[in-house]
């Protein structure tokens, strides 16, 4: 892969920092989508943030299930790659590329289903943010795929020792996010105003701008996105990605169902109380530490 850093020789200090300076910044990007997000619902009133971020439970429960493909690509792809073994390379890549496909189109079937019985669980007590809520949770839905599959690039080619690329194509996500929010939430520039419904919007089309701008930075880089590469599906690695990522994706998950069931108990003080939940847990996110919500 080109521009890769190569940590088996010359300084690895200066390797290790090169590579993980630009995985810090993916990482702070990735974190201020959220921040951009909730900086311009925050201005249409407190009902818009409690709607919103009581949606966002399950986009981050979503984000809990992409360790599952994730965290097993960039363990095998990485060894691999040391081994000089491009077989397993690409078994790694494409079976970590169908669980994760799968995983997301089977995730965005049950939200859409039961989105209603999902953002009930609250107990919100307020239709106006209720039907905000599941509308918000409905679009972001239909954008799940981009979700699931940009983490998994990112750790492909992180895996790869590309850690620059990631972080410029995200770099450019959260850009186009920063300047389609305002104009799809307010009406701007002929646009009509669309509120929650622009949020969520401008979130998932800057998804899919990062996902494909990865499409033809993988394809670049000399990846195959051919339906030929299903000879390399193969239920041994499949079992061996799984076995890798499930650990961490069950944490995650916890840590995203104890999210919701503080936020169901928060959210008997009303709108105002789960708007500053939301607001402050996203400032706690972007500076790294842990809290129980994104």
């Amino acid at each position: 892969m080109k521009k890769s850093v190569d940590l088996v020789s010359g300084n690895i200090f200066n390797s290790l920092l090169k590579l993980a300076i630009p995985i810090l910044g993916t990482s702070f990007i990735q974190m201020a989508y959220n921040m951009i997000d909730m900086m311009w619902v925050g201005r249409i009133g407190s009902e818009s943030v409690a709607a919103v971020g009581t949606a966002g439970f399950f986009t981050w429960f979503g984000s809990a299930l992409v360790f599952i493909s994730k965290i097993g690509a960039e363990i095998g792809v990485s060894q691999a790659i040391g081994k000089k073994d491009v077989k397993e390379r690409n078994k790694f890549i494409y079976n970590s590329l169908f669980i994760n496909i799968v995983i997301a189109i089977l995730y965005t079937i049950i939200l859409i289903i039961f989105r209603n019985e999902l953002i009930g669980f609250f107990n919100l007590g307020d239709e106006n943010i209720i039907k905000m809520s599941i509308d918000y949770l409905i679009v972001v839905s239909f954008g799940m795929i981009f979700s699931f599959l940009n983490p998994l690039f990112t750790g492909i080619f992180n895996a790869s020792g590309s850690s620059k690329i990631p972080f410029l194509i995200n770099t450019i996500g959260l850009a186009f996010n920063i300047i389609f929010d305002p104009i799809l939430i307010f009406g701007l520039f002929g646009f009509p105003k669309l509120g929650v419904i622009g949020a969520a919007l401008a979130t998932i089309s800057a998804q899919a701008v990062v996902t494909i701008i990865f499409i033809i930075s993988f394809v670049k880089n000399g990846y195959s996105l051919s339906l030929k590469n299903k000879k390399y599906l193969d239920k041994i690695y499949i079992y061996r990605i799984c076995k890798l990522g499930i650990p961490t994706a069950l944490q995650n998950c916890m840590f995203s169902v104890f999210a919701m069931i503080i936020g169901r108990g928060i959210a008997s003080w009303g709108p105002v109380a789960i708007a500053v939940q939301k607001v402050c847990s996203s400032f706690n996110s972007f500076c790294g530490t842990k809290l129980w919500s994104q």
